[in-house]
């Protein structure tokens, strides 16, 4: 049985998470030991004409099953235990085995982020094979820009979602599982949707083949180069990816209306 622990932002994470939280309590071979919560907030926001772009774009091409959707996971959570980040510092008069007691109680075989992923040294427990978070574009190019939005505005064919491990150090990550799901040429909501829906099933798949013995997490091949990553979008960025977008729709609307499919 392997022992599985969640890291949550808060009790009504997006739909994908939901899902993947659900789907590790129905099988047998992985028990749900932990939930990790945080009330994460982020240190750089977006600039407020990419924030407007983003909910406007989700507003209008949002569809169910929408993985990004905020649902309630408190039923899912029943008789987990709880741990909530940070954890309040030892006192001085504390007895240190008391600590290593209440470290083997939460000891877990995997920590699964389905949410902003905590620094290993904010994680007061210990995980036999990591720390696993998903990264929803090129991890060496774009590590902490928004999920896939240099993907779409720079037209690439196909985005790429990365399962990591992080375990030691945090510039040490680990891949596990990398995929590639097609780039919608207009939506940041149309393209983000599958590639979450599909990145949910294959953390599952990763979970089973670990508890079934099938593979082992320390095969992977390690990313050890630095991110250069990209500034977060500004408001000139956000301007200059509508128009692209509009360019886009328009000339999408030409073809439609000068050819005719066969």
């Amino acid at each position: 049985m392997l022992r599985i622990g969640v890291a949550l932002d808060g009790m009504r994470p997006p739909a994908w998470a939901a899902w993947l939280l659900s789907a590790i309590r129905a099988h047998d071979d992985l028990d749900l030991t932990l939930a990790v919560l945080s009330d994460h907030v982020p240190g750089e926001r977006p600039s407020t004409l990419f924030a407007a772009y983003e909910a406007l774009d989700r507003q209008v091409f949002s569809r169910p099953p929408d993985a990004l959707e905020p649902v309630d996971v408190s039923p899912a959570l029943e008789g987990v235990a709880s741990l909530r980040l940070p954890a309040a510092p030892a006192q001085a008069d504390e007895d240190p085995r008391d600590a290593d007691a209440g470290a083997d109680e939460h000891a877990l075989d995997v920590l699964v982020c389905l949410g902003t992923a905590p620094a290993p040294d904010e994680i007061p427990l210990a995980t036999r094979h990591g720390v696993w978070s998903l990264h929803l574009g090129d991890p060496l190019r774009y590590r902490d820009e928004p999920d896939l939005f240099w993907e779409l505005h720079f037209a690439e064919p196909a985005s790429t979602s990365v399962l990591e491990s992080v375990s030691g150090k945090p510039e040490e990550r680990r891949v596990l599982y990398r995929s590639w799901t097609a780039t919608d040429p207009v939506s940041l909501q149309r393209t983000r949707n599958p590639a979450y829906w599909k990145s949910a099933r294959f953390v599952l798949r990763r979970l089973r083949d670990l508890a079934a013995g099938r593979w082992s997490p320390e095969l992977g091949p390690a990313n050890n180069r630095p991110s250069p990553g990209r500034s977060l979008p500004s408001n000139a960025d956000a301007v200059r990816h509508v128009t692209r977008i509009a360019g886009r729709i328009a000339r999408r609307r030409l073809r439609r209306a000068v050819f005719r499919r066969q």
